[in-house]
């Protein structure tokens, strides 16, 4: 898109799609372990492997263009996918009940201060330093971080549809301006970072059904860029409870195994961030608006069909498998006092 690197649609969306490779892969593991061990360790070394690669990227750039760029944006996920899960933990043993809405709110959707903070600051050095400069800025305050210290398928079923939609933005959105509305590199990063914004103000205030319907009006609103910049800024309003309420719901189910219950939902969500900045890619080819709308009309279907399914079978309630011996003694001693009731 007339950058230094002339790499077609399909090569930008490999380059997007294989962080996610990695990021799928630690989730599991990352979730048993903090369940079994200590969550804040788990944290400490996936941002510490996040952060390398990120400073990484320019060299494997020059070297060996997008190839090796997509190699080492899977390292860059296997750091990142550890985080949520160990986070998770953190919150469940840390945090008391009746607070973790929303502490666990505010810390597990600080995430979109940070995307706001990268893609304004990606935008302002852009236009006054060459790319390399964001990676090495971004990837030193990750490290800077690190020195200073430190029912379920329900549940899932709504993680991959609000992450479909949410991986599409935040991976496609300043493409999508730049493809459609025209919008420079300075101005990308200040107005791509505009709905993360809004959905940050929500978060410390799960949607899908809102969301997917301005996902679809924002692309029948043609170039006009207040209104798809509205529309999009207003869909992200939306999705902000999501993470005051299906985010945390594996706390709620098992508090004894929820870092493996976020890894679980949270990597078959980020099977969704493989697939969609891939999926943009070889369905917008020429950057067109009407190639782009079809995209949204996907997350139209994917957001609604999730949303259905929780609201449906979703459960705030502990469940058994959380602590099997417990469970099945009050079942048990239940049992007893009804039937001595009856023999009474």
């Amino acid at each position: 898109t007339g950058g230094t690197y002339d790499w077609t649609e399909e090569e930008q969306g490999r380059v997007l799609c294989f962080f996610y490779i990695g990021y799928l892969i630690t989730h599991i593991p990352a979730g048993i372990v903090a369940d079994r061990y200590e969550g804040k360790w788990i944290l400490l070394i996936g941002v510490f492997i996040s952060a390398v690669s990120t400073i990484c990227s320019p060299l494997s750039i020059y070297y060996t263009g997008h190839e090796g760029l997509s190699i080492l944006r899977i390292f860059m996920g296997l750091g990142q996918g550890t985080i949520f899960p160990a986070l998770t933990v953190l919150l469940a043993h840390w945090i008391p009940k009746r607070e973790r809405a929303a502490i666990g709110a505010l810390v597990l959707g600080s995430g979109q201060m940070g995307t706001i903070i990268s893609f304004s600051g990606s935008g302002i050095l852009l236009e006054q330093y060459p790319w390399s400069y964001v990676f090495y800025m971004f990837g030193g305050l990750a490290l800077l971080g690190i020195l200073c210290n430190g029912p379920v398928w329900a549940a899932i079923a709504a993680q991959i549809g609000h992450d479909f939609g949410y991986y599409i933005l935040v991976t496609d959105l300043p493409k999508y301006f730049h493809d459609v509305l025209n919008i420079n590199t300075k101005e990308n990063g200040f107005w791509a970072s505009l709905p993360y914004l809004a959905m940050w103000v929500c978060v410390i205030a799960v949607a899908a059904i809102g969301p997917s319907i301005l996902f679809v009006l924002a692309s029948y609103a043609g170039c006009d860029k207040l209104l798809v910049i509205s529309a999009l800024t207003v869909s992200m309003f939306l999705m902000g409870p999501f993470f005051s309420g299906t985010k945390l719901n594996p706390m709620d189910l098992s508090p004894n195994y929820s870092g493996f219950q976020m890894a679980l939902g949270n990597g078959l969500g980020a099977l969704t961030g493989v697939i969609g900045p891939y999926l943009v890619g070889a369905m917008t080819p020429d950057g067109k608006l009407t190639q782009w709308r079809r995209v949204f009309w996907i997350s139209f279907v994917v957001l609604n069909t999730s949303a259905t399914i929780f609201f449906n079978w979703g459960s705030a309630e502990i469940q058994e498998f959380n602590d099997p011996v417990t469970y099945y003694n009050r079942r048990n001693a239940k049992k007893e006092e009804k039937r001595l009731a009856k023999e009474g």
